[in-house]
C-alpha cells in the first residue's frame, strides 16, 4: 500500500512539473511574440496611392507588425467622404482621436485609429506644395509621434513604394539590436504601359535605373536601402558607397551570387532585399509620381517614361532582370 502511495505521488509531480513547463514555454514564446509583434511600420502618401492596399498585404503577411500608420497629405478633397471610402477599403471604422496645432504648410493635421491595426494621420495640404520640399519637412510630422520611439519597440518608416523583405523576421529583429545589420539590396519594379497583375513582375538589379544615361548590364549597388528600427524619425535611405560598410558590402555580395547562378524562384530565395514599385505604369508616373523623375528638356512625361522607364521585352537578357510573380498575391485595384 505505501508503494502504490509513493508511486502515486511521484506521478502526480512528474505531471504537475510538465504542466509547469508547459506553461512556462507558453508564456516565453508569448513573451517572444509580443517583442516581435511590438513592430509599427510608417509611410506617406498624398491623396491617393495604387500602392496602399499592396503595402497593407505585403507588410502585415511578411512583418507582422502590431501597427501601421499612414501619414496622409490632402489637397481639394473631402475629409469625410476620404476617410468613408477609407473605412469601406478596410472594413472599419476609423474615428478622431487628437487635433494637433498647424505646422508650416501643414494644416488640420488630426490622428484617427480603427481601434485595432491601423492610424491615420491625416493633414490638409496647398495644391502646389513640392515634392522635394515635402520630403525635407515630413520630419516635422514624424516629431509628431515622438512618444510611439517609446511605445514601439521596432520602429520601420519607409516610402510607400518601398517593399522591404526578410526571410525570418523574428530572428533579423533580434540580430539587428546586437550588430545593426540594416542593409538591404534594392531591386527596381519594370513598369508595365498598363499595369496588371496578368503581367509578370520584373525588377531589375539597377534601383533608379531610369536616371541613368546608360543602363547598366551588370547587378548595381550604388543606390541600395538601409532601415532605422530604432527610431521612427529616420525614414528607410539610400546607402550609397557599398565598401564602407560590411553589412552592406555582405548582403550585396550574396545577392550577386545568387543572381549570376539565377537561383531566385520564390520568395525564400530572398533575404534582406527591398522590392521598390517607384513605378507602376504610365498612369502612375502622370499622376503620382512627385519626384525622382528624370528632367529633360522639351520632353514631356509620357516622353521620359518611354525613353527612360519603360524596357522592350526583347531587351531584357541585356540586364539582370528577375522575375518576381509571387508578389503579385499582395495587389488588388483598390485606389483612394
Amino acid at each position: 500500500m505505501f508503494n502504490i502511495l509513493i508511486l502515486f505521488l511521484l506521478i502526480i509531480t512528474i505531471i504537475l512539473l510538465i504542466i509547469n513547463c508547459f506553461k512556462k514555454d507558453n508564456f516565453n514564446n508569448f513573451n517572444n511574440f509580443n517583442n516581435f509583434n511590438n513592430l509599427i511600420i510608417i509611410t506617406t502618401f498624398r491623396n491617393k496611392s495604387r500602392l496602399l492596399i499592396p503595402f497593407y498585404n505585403f507588410y502585415k503577411d511578411i512583418w507582422k507588425p502590431k501597427t501601421f500608420m499612414f501619414i496622409i497629405g490632402l489637397d481639394n478633397k473631402n475629409r469625410l467622404e476620404y476617410i468613408n471610402n477609407i473605412n469601406n477599403i478596410f472594413n472599419s471604422n476609423f474615428n478622431e482621436l487628437k487635433k494637433f496645432n498647424n505646422l508650416d504648410r501643414f494644416y488640420n493635421i488630426i490622428l484617427y485609429s480603427n481601434n485595432y491595426d491601423i492610424e491615420l494621420l491625416i493633414y490638409d495640404i496647398k495644391h502646389d506644395f513640392d515634392g522635394k520640399y515635402f520630403e525635407a519637412k515630413r520630419h516635422d510630422l514624424f516629431k509628431l509621434m515622438i512618444n510611439y520611439n517609446k511605445i514601439y519597440k521596432y520602429k520601420l518608416n519607409t516610402d510607400i513604394d518601398d517593399f522591404f523583405y526578410v526571410k525570418n523576421v523574428p530572428n533579423y529583429l533580434i540580430n539587428y539590436k546586437e550588430n545593426k545589420n540594416n542593409y538591404f539590396h534594392t531591386l527596381e519594379f519594370l513598369p508595365h504601359e498598363n499595369f496588371s497583375t496578368m503581367n509578370n513582375f520584373n525588377f531589375i538589379s539597377n534601383h533608379y535605373y531610369f536616371q541613368q544615361d546608360k543602363i547598366s548590364t551588370k547587378s548595381e549597388h550604388g543606390m541600395c536601402r538601409a532601415v532605422h528600427l530604432d527610431d521612427m524619425n529616420k525614414i528607410a535611405m539610400h546607402k550609397i558607397a557599398i565598401d564602407s560598410n560590411k553589412d552592406h558590402d555582405h548582403i550585396c555580395k550574396c545577392f550577386d551570387k545568387k543572381i549570376k547562378k539565377n537561383n531566385f524562384n520564390t520568395i525564400e530565395d530572398f533575404d534582406r532585399v527591398s522590392f521598390s514599385f517607384g513605378c507602376l505604369d504610365l498612369d502612375f508616373l502622370l499622376n503620382e509620381k512627385k519626384f525622382n523623375i528624370p528632367k529633360i528638356e522639351t520632353y514631356t512625361k509620357k516622353d521620359i517614361f518611354y525613353s527612360k522607364y519603360f524596357i522592350n521585352k526583347e531587351d531584357y537578357y541585356k540586364y539582370p532582370i528577375i522575375k518576381c510573380n509571387f508578389l503579385k498575391k499582395y495587389f488588388n485595384n483598390y485606389i483612394i
